[in-house]
C-alpha cells in the first residue's frame, strides 16, 4: 500500500465533512474567476486536507481512544 494512498483514506472523512467550506472560503478569500477553477480547486483541496488531519487528530483519535477505555454495555432486556 501507498503511504500518500494510506495518509488520504485515514482523514477521507474529514476531507468529505470540510471540502465544501474549504473551497467556499478559498473563493471568498482569493476572488476567483471561473477560468482560475484548478486554482480554487488545488488550494481548496489542500486546505481540506490540512483541515482533516487536524479534525483526525484533535477530534477523532482521542474519541476513538476513549472506546477502549470505557466498558461495552448491554441493552436491557425487553
Amino acid at each position: 500500500q501507498s503511504k500518500p494512498v494510506v495518509a488520504v483514506g485515514v482523514v477521507s472523512y474529514g476531507i468529505y465533512l470540510w471540502h465544501i467550506s474549504m473551497l467556499q472560503h478559498v473563493e471568498a478569500r482569493l476572488d476567483l474567476a471561473g477560468a482560475q477553477l484548478p486554482v480554487l480547486a488545488a488550494v481548496g483541496l489542500a486546505l481540506s486536507y490540512l483541515v482533516a488531519l487536524a479534525s483526525y487528530v484533535l477530534v477523532e483519535k482521542p474519541a476513538l481512544a476513549l472506546k477502549d477505555r470505557v466498558p461495552a454495555t448491554t441493552a436491557a432486556p425487553s
